[in-house]
């Protein structure tokens, strides 16, 4: 994989966690979060399982420092997916409110934080 495509792959994995957090957001103001949960676990799934494989290739490939940190951030998101998994089997009301802010935040430190970083080191080695 060339480095361009490396660059496109993360930008785009970055876009669609940000389109899900957004379209979560929307559901939960429109009353429809409950309706939509099963849908974003599924769909946090699939981004957790695809996504975070093909970006740790790339760390790999590029040789950048934090693949280890960033690979037990990986585990520690699908960990608290499992969390949250539980709790909706649990019943737990407030549960959209919490996985959405939960979102919010791995959203703000680790994609616009982590995943930039990665970008950053990529296009220096170029």
């Amino acid at each position: 994989m060339t480095s361009q495509l490396a660059l496109e792959a993360i930008k785009a994995n970055k876009q669609k966690i940000s389109d899900l957090i957004s379209f979560f957001s929307k559901s939960i103001d429109e009353n429809n979060g409950e309706k939509e949960i099963l849908n974003i676990f599924h769909k946090l799934s699939f981004y957790s399982s695809e996504i975070f494989i093909s970006e740790e290739l790339i760390m790999k490939k590029y040789e950048i420092s934090s693949l280890s940190e960033h690979i037990l951030e990986h585990k520690d998101f699908v960990d608290k997916m499992k969390y949250f998994q539980q709790e909706y089997e649990n019943k737990n009301e407030g549960l959209c409110v919490e996985l959405l802010n939960y979102l919010k935040k791995w959203h703000k430190t680790h994609i616009l934080k982590l995943d930039e970083d990665i970008i950053n080191s990529i296009t220096s080695k170029k």
